[in-house]
């Protein structure tokens, strides 16, 4: 069973109560602004999470303001915002094995979404690739909460963490868009072989 919308009075709670605990005041636009962007979407809990965080690093006191919110890009843009900075910060060899694991890490949709699919790590290194720089990469997006791993495991699953990031990463978008078919054939083959 799938976990429906959150009452405005619980969104409210969510936003309010951790940040209260922390002696943190919540500016009433800032709580507005939130509530009016994940209202009625059923899993926006995880991202509404994941932009407090982002607005929490951004305050100068004791104070979340819609200034730091609009700064982190908001619930939709946050993530992809953050994805962006930690790609512009990598070598081209990286940016690379980030376009690899992201484009692995999508299951596209025919005529619906692209969505989410998991992979284990060895999966997502390249013949090219060291295993151990990927795993290096892996462990950048994990830190900044955009991949989940059990690295710890036998097999190494690594997934993304919300599937706005696949929807709302432009540069992510076009490597879909540009290798479409590819992913298709990629799916189909392993569809088949299960």
């Amino acid at each position: 069973y799938g976990v429906g919308p959150m009452s405005d009075e619980n969104l409210m709670q969510a936003i309010e109560g951790p940040a209260n605990l922390m002696g943190v005041q919540v500016e009433p636009e800032l709580l507005q602004e939130m509530i009016d962007e994940v209202r009625n979407q059923s899993g926006s809990l995880p991202l509404l999470e994941y932009t407090l965080l982002e607005v929490w690093k951004r305050r100068r006191d004791q104070t979340m303001t819609i200034r730091d919110y609009l700064a982190s890009g908001g619930v939709k843009k946050a993530l992809a915002k953050r994805a962006e900075e930690i790609y512009a910060g990598l070598k081209s060899e990286q940016q690379e094995i980030v376009r690899h694991i992201m484009l692995r890490l999508t299951q596209p949709g025919q005529g619906t979404e692209d969505t989410r699919r998991r992979a284990s790590l060895n999966e997502l290194v390249a013949q090219k690739q060291n295993h151990q720089q990927v795993e290096a990469v892996v462990s950048q997006f994990t830190s900044a909460r955009l991949l989940t791993t059990n690295l710890g495991d036998q097999e190494g699953i690594v997934d993304v963490s919300h599937e706005a990031l696949i929807r709302g990463w432009p540069r992510l978008r076009a490597w879909i868009d540009e290798d479409r078919v590819g992913l298709q054939i990629q799916q189909d083959r392993k569809s088949t072989r299960l």
